[in-house]
Formats: structure tokens, sequence, C-alpha cells
């Protein structure tokens, strides 16, 4: 009972979410998230271009490099926000870089590390950090802070060493809550998801505007990034039918000497 009773509450909220007007609902939102947050970083300048800022989290997978060749099939490019725990193959961050994307910073593993003290969140993030920066100008020098979760006491000192916090870059989240998979890793209900997923696409790219930042996903969970992608490619196509370019976030100004500190 209680199996198909939950069943019927994802059922529910996807319809919900894959609703065309419900991307607009998320965007109406902003100026509330900015309020609560204003050291968040929600959306950015695009100096009257036609830029919509494309991330894409917790890759790499054994999928990135379709979810790269569908970005160069629409000549997009994007800021791919890694955990470096997955990167089993350097060679897909030189791919990346070559074909114009750039890397920010998701922090080893996908957990929440607001829970954990200074110490192990320092070790952690400067492990990542200095790993990407390695890249050279391919890393952007963007963190985003797994599952959005922030803390500043935890966080704040180490992102500052780094010369992160003047330029709120140590917290960017998005201008919509990110539902381009369906909102499932694995679901007892594939083919609804996936048409939610194409929903989520097709509504996302209706209701973007210059300047905001939207999040898809990679990653090892493959149900997902398989979802992610139909999401990506109705996305890319409503974006190309409206004139609007997905590219990847400008770098942020940080510490490049961080890493070669004693």
């Amino acid at each position: 009972m209680r199996r198909t009773l939950g069943i019927v509450l994802i059922l529910a909220f996807g319809i919900l979410l894959s609703a065309s007007s419900c991307e607009s609902i998320q965007r109406a939102a902003l100026p509330f998230g900015r309020a609560a947050s204003p050291e968040v970083v929600f959306t950015l300048p695009t100096d009257g271009e036609e830029i919509v800022y494309l991330t894409i989290d917790d890759g790499p997978s054994e999928l990135t490099g379709e979810m790269l060749a569908l970005l160069a099939e629409h000549q997009a490019t994007a800021t791919f926000f890694l955990h470096t725990d997955h990167i089993t193959d350097p060679a897909v961050l030189s791919r990346m870089a070559s074909e114009g994307h750039n890397l920010g910073n998701h922090m080893p593993s996908d957990r929440d590390w607001s829970v954990v003290d200074e110490a192990a969140f320092r070790e952690a993030f400067v492990r990542s950090h200095c790993l990407l920066a390695k890249e050279g100008d391919a890393y952007a020098g963007w963190f985003r802070p797994p599952l959005g979760r922030y803390k500043e006491e935890v966080m704040g000192p180490v992102l500052g060493d780094a010369g992160l916090s003047e330029q709120r870059a140590h917290f960017m989240l998005a201008s919509y809550l990110p539902w381009d998979a369906g909102g499932a890793t694995e679901t007892p209900t594939p083919l609804f998801n996936r048409h939610v997923a194409a929903r989520y696409g097709d509504g996302l790219g209706r209701t973007v505007q210059a300047g905001d930042i939207v999040v898809f996903h990679d990653g090892p969970r493959l149900t997902r990034t398989r979802n992610s992608l139909i999401s990506l490619e109705r996305f890319l196509d409503h974006l190309d039918r409206r004139g609007l370019v997905a590219q990847a976030l400008p770098p942020a100004d940080f510490d490049r000497g961080f890493c070669h500190e004693p």
C-alpha cells in the first residue's frame, strides 16, 4: 500500500513539474531567492547578448561522450561541474577543453559536505580544486556545493583562502530547479520518467531567458543521465529556434597561485 501511494505521489508531482507553466513559476520565484540568499549567484549578465549559461553537474561518466557530441551538434558549450572522484580518464578533460567547454568544482563526490568539519571540507575542496587547476584556463574556478548545501563556517575559510568569496563564486545555483532527469535515479516508472524529462526540456526551452543559469546532469547514475540527455536535446532544440546560445560560464576571478603555496 505504501509503495502504491509513493508511486502515485511521484506521478502527481511529475505531472505538476512537467506542466509547461512550471518553469515560469520557478523563474517568478527568483526575486524571493535572491532576497533570502543575497550571496548566491542565480543569474549572470550577458552584456546584451542572447546567452543562456549552461552547466552540467556530477560527471564525468560513460555517457559523457554522448553529451559532448550532442553539445557539438548544437554548437553549444557548457561548464561541467565535476566530481573529481569520477575522473578515471583525464583525456575527457582535454576533450572538454578542446571543444570549448570549461570545468567547475563540484567536490570529490556527491554528498552533503556542509555536515563535515572545516578540516575535512578543506582537504576535500583543495584536492578537487587543485586537480582541476592543473587544467589551466580550462578550469573556470566556479564552485557549486553538492545538493546546493552551503555552510559558511565550514566552507567559507578555505574558499576565502582560494580567492573565491569576493566574487561570490563560492555558491552558484541556477535560475530554475533542475528536473531534467524526471527527478529519479532508478525508477519503477521509466517510461513516465522519460516523458517527464522530455516535457521539462520543452518547458525550460520555451521559458529560459538570456542571463539565466540552467543545470543538467551527467554522472554514473545512468538512468538519470539518459533522461538528462532527453531533456538537454529538447532544450537545445528550443534554444536554436529562439536564437539563444547555450554557453559556458565566464571564468571566475580566483587565486590561481593558491595550489602552489607551500
